[in-house]
């Protein structure tokens, strides 16, 4: 065993130095540890935590080559981003692994429909530009409506651009709530299925809060639970679930002119719907702070406006985006306010929200308990309550009558039988038949010499 050993370990020398003078052909790869980037075994260390965290999966090992290059690219980008003086944060989000031509066509509005005419689309809304149309002149100075539940949960779109559906059903959310109604969590994929070209939208490649509302208004809404997301648009099913929302819930859609006070005083009323530029990298790889310069104004993606504040002297406005948890906030965001032209970020540009019935139809009341049966007032021993009393007397007529008439209903049988006169009349003359008289039979006897004799009856 000793020289088998050291056959082995003679082997196994002889291959490192086969290797190390490049003088085999096969195609081992080389046993000794090379030199690797720190930066580049970082990079790829982050990215296979990305791939699990996220649970990424390609189609090819070339594809996984590319992404990991972009996630790379990204990643340098994120450490120079963040060692900068900013007011927000950027880091790995599920979306790390995009181009921006990528991020843009799947998660945002699509070429298709940023070359329709959007004015076209847009226009025809009813604007409110004078303040004595809210409840109050002046805005409160925050608001924030997730506290006083009227903004759902954050949900993700997926890989369509359905932002439009979600930010229509976030203000109609909130809306039926504060008008007294309860928190639906409303279904995108009916507005995504039912809501379309007819009503100037086109699926997963965009549409239009207003152009949502009108359909909502003619059709009503369903809720998510029974009509739910499937992030692809289908042939509309709404006939297979019960509207929460009724047709004509919704009177109108209301567009806010492009005005910071104008949108605080409907923001103070109500979750406001608004369409942003989201197609920067800052917005993609976004996870917390308040977004400022970071963005231009190109319109391509819808979200809700939920509330607004200050945060160390810096005014945000507080929007719920539709791309799932791991994105910014908790999936909210905070984008500067107070910035001149049509805001950060364009988010002045578009802003709309429905104005639902008043008194939103409430969901029918349980079913009352049966009322106890009225109790009887107490009796003295011994006696008998009226009540009671009326009970037996009439008992004892009806039994009195029904043994009467059977009484006489028996006697009618009998007399037709012919075996007993009815009351009141003579006796029937009964003739009397006479009785035929059965033959006497023979007794037999035995005699005293043995014979079987018979004799006649009386002899």
């Amino acid at each position: 065993m000793q020289r088998v050993a050291a056959i082995l370990a003679i082997c196994h020398v002889c291959a490192w130095g086969e290797q190390d003078g490049r003088k085999s052909t096969t195609s081992t790869p080389s046993l000794r540890p090379t030199k690797v980037d720190d930066a580049a075994r970082t990079c790829e260390d982050e990215f296979g935590s990305f791939v699990r965290k996220f649970k990424k999966h390609y189609d090819s090992p070339e594809e996984e080559e590319m992404r990991m290059n972009i996630f790379c690219d990204r990643l340098a980008w994120i450490k120079k981003r963040n060692g900068e003086n900013h007011k927000y944060t950027v880091g790995i989000t599920p979306f790390a692994d995009l181009s921006p031509d990528e991020f843009r066509s799947t998660y945002g509005i699509s070429a298709k429909y940023r070359n329709a005419n959007i004015s076209e689309i847009w226009g025809g809304l009813e604007e409110v530009n004078d303040p004595s149309f809210f409840r109050s002149t002046a805005a409160p100075s925050s608001v924030d409506w997730r506290k006083e539940g009227a903004v759902s949960a954050v949900q993700d779109q997926g890989k369509c651009g359905s932002c439009w559906t979600f930010a229509t059903t976030g203000a109609l959310e909130g809306a039926w709530k504060l008008a007294g109604g309860s928190l639906y969590v409303l279904s995108s994929q009916q507005l995504l299925d039912c809501a379309d070209e007819n009503y100037g939208n086109l699926g997963c490649d965009g549409g239009n809060e207003k152009r949502g509302y009108e359909y909502i208004t003619d059709e009503g809404l369903c809720q998510a639970q029974d009509y739910s997301y499937k992030a692809v648009q289908s042939e509309c099913q709404a006939s297979n679930c019960t509207q929460v929302i009724p047709p004509g819930g919704v009177l109108r859609a209301i567009s806010v002119e492009q005005d910071e006070n104008g949108l605080m005083q409907a923001v103070a009323q109500q979750p406001v719907a608004v369409n942003i530029d989201g197609e920067s990298l800052v917005f993609q790889l976004y996870t917390g702070g308040i977004i400022s310069g970071a963005c231009g104004t190109k319109i391509d993606h819808a979200v809700l406006i939920v509330g607004y504040g200050t945060d160390q002297g810096t005014p945000y406005w507080i929007i719920k985006n539709s791309w799932g948890t791991q994105w910014g906030e908790d999936g909210f965001g905070r984008i500067q306010r107070g910035v001149n032209g049509t805001g950060e970020c364009g988010i002045r540009s578009q802003a709309v929200y429905p104005v639902v019935t008043t008194s939103p139809t409430p969901p029918s009341p349980p079913p009352q308990p049966t009322p106890p049966s009225p109790t009887s007032p107490p009796v003295t021993p011994g006696t008998w309550d009226p009540h009671t009393t009326s009970i037996v007397a009439i008992s004892l007529a009806v039994l009195m009558s029904c043994c009467a008439v059977g009484f006489c209903v028996q006697a009618v049988r009998k007399h037709r039988a012919g075996r007993e006169p009815l009351l009141g009349s003579s006796p029937p003359i009964v003739q009397a038949t006479p009785v035929a008289t059965a033959p006497a039979r023979p007794t037999r006897r035995i005699t005293a010499d043995g014979r079987l004799v018979e004799d006649q009856a009386g002899r």
